[in-house]
């Protein structure tokens, strides 16, 4: 059973990895003023990166800004939850339940931060790359 579940946590990394969504060349990751290192920025880098692509060419699709931020706590409370599997399944000491908490908060801190600040890095006229064939799954 235990081993089923590292398999499904493995090909779940692999995915996210392979995800043109979550590595695209047209994102920078999660831009914290100053780059100052914060709060589970490596766990919601991938959802940064997404949340980039959905900025650029949510217009293109009909959608608006709301929706890429909506899209981008649903992921990171995803991300959130996979981090407390993995530390189920290995066996890591943290509390867990502690863990998941200060994620979630991190996860609304991020949230917060584009809702309030980011207005003006959401594109109106989407750039032409935004009509490639992997663009579409990106968004909500």
């Amino acid at each position: 059973m235990i081993l089923t579940l590292a398999a499904i946590c493995l090909l779940i990394e692999l995915s996210l990895a392979a995800n043109p969504c979550t590595t695209s060349s047209h994102s920078d990751g999660c831009s914290i003023p100053g780059d100052l290192p914060f709060f589970y920025k490596d766990t919601f880098t991938p959802n940064c990166n997404q949340h980039d692509v959905c900025y650029f060419c949510a217009v293109r699709y009909g959608l608006v800004r709301h929706d890429c931020d909506n899209l981008f706590l649903k992921n990171m409370e995803a991300s959130c939850s996979h981090l407390d599997r993995k530390r189920f399944l290995f066996g890591d000491s943290t509390d867990t339940q502690h863990t998941h908490h200060a994620c979630m908060a991190s996860a609304f801190v991020y949230y917060e931060a584009v809702y309030l600040g980011a207005e003006s890095h959401f594109e109106q006229t989407s750039p032409s790359w935004c009509g490639e064939s992997w663009v579409r799954q990106c968004l909500p």
